[in-house]
């Protein structure tokens, strides 16, 4: 909400940027933008959405109903669970969890 928030009350334009992993596509990134986008279109903040929201949001609708399983299905969540971190996955995959929005500021992603 603090994200959504933030986002409605911004009179310019703002990226949803995935970060991937080794330069590569993340399926966890891409599954949580869409989660992301289709909050702000609810709240009536999103419009003309690119073609990388669109996929990303499509995602979130098949897969974003159970969001701790489907982060679960991710490489990602394989790696964690190989080196023991498995339980990180279901605390990533808590929604609003925090009221801090994250910025890009001087070339650096900072938080408010």
């Amino acid at each position: 909400d603090a994200v959504v928030g933030a986002v409605a009350a911004c009179a310019a334009d703002v990226a949803v940027v995935c970060a991937g992993r080794e330069g590569r596509f993340a399926l966890e990134d891409a599954l949580c933008a869409g989660v992301m986008v289709r909050a702000l279109e609810r709240a009536g903040a999103a419009s003309g959405l690119h073609d990388g929201a669109v996929a990303a949001r499509a995602l979130a609708e098949e897969w974003g109903g159970d969001l701790p399983e489907a982060l679960g299905r991710t490489a990602a969540a394989r790696r964690l669970e190989e080196i023991g971190r498995g339980e990180d996955v279901a605390f990533c995959a808590q929604v609003n969890r925090t009221a801090v929005v994250p910025r890009f500021r001087d070339r650096k992603i900072v938080a408010e």
